[in-house]
């Protein structure tokens, strides 16, 4: 509960940031160039698959207990808000791929174990030919994977790389496409008497954006 409320409040002061330093950037002139993107998108995430394994070797580990059915959502929200400078640097804050895992286990008692993930992190982008229709870019950055459910403990602060193209920029919207690769790390245990394992939530992945 309180990294949620950490969440909240870190989201709301970035919102309202933003929102006043537009407001300053529209009464300026031109010239300075300063420009905010908020890109909204779906991303496939690879990671996905080695938290649903995990978790399924985890609580077979003793054979005491066997998985009746998993389910994996291998596809998560991103929200990729940042402010851009005139000679093409951006810093951002990042929220997501929004990860969700449910595991129903069989042993001596039936149980449901839903559990989640929310990366949040910051980065920096630098963006090629700014004021042009099309607009290669690359991404760095760090993120640290906030956990829930019972199964999915401690997450590990990690480095992440991307590099993609936007398209349309010189629009009100335009959309892009992306690849990259996640270092962070969440530890599983589903307290079985199994170990705990580590595993890479988010790993490679690869997306698609609109950008406002």
């Amino acid at each position: 509960m309180r990294n949620n409320r950490l969440v909240s409040c870190g989201l709301a002061i970035w919102v309202g940031l933003s929102i006043n330093l537009k407001s300053r950037a529209a009464d300026a002139p031109s010239s300075e160039g300063i420009k905010f993107k908020f890109p909204i998108g779906l991303s496939y995430i690879d990671g996905a698959y080695d938290i649903d394994n995990k978790l399924k070797q985890s609580i077979t580990f003793t054979g005491t207990h066997t998985v009746s059915d998993d389910f994996v959502l291998p596809v998560g929200l991103t929200l990729n808000p940042r402010i851009e400078f005139p000679f093409g640097l951006g810093i951002g804050l990042a929220l997501g791929p929004f990860e969700f895992l449910s595991v129903s286990e069989n042993g001596d008692f039936s149980n449901s174990e839903l559990s989640y993930i929310i990366p949040v992190g910051a980065y920096l982008q630098y963006n090629l030919f700014r004021d042009s229709a099309i607009s290669p870019f690359v991404r760095v950055g760090v993120r640290y994977p906030i956990t829930g459910g019972s199964m999915i403990k401690n997450g590990e602060l990690g480095f992440f790389g991307s590099a993609g193209v936007e398209f349309f920029r010189n629009k009100k919207v335009s959309f892009g496409v992306e690849a990259g690769y996640d270092t962070s790390r969440v530890t599983v245990n589903a307290n079985f008497g199994a170990p705990d394992m580590k595993a890479t939530p988010i790993g490679f992945n690869v997306g698609i954006f609109v950008m406002f």
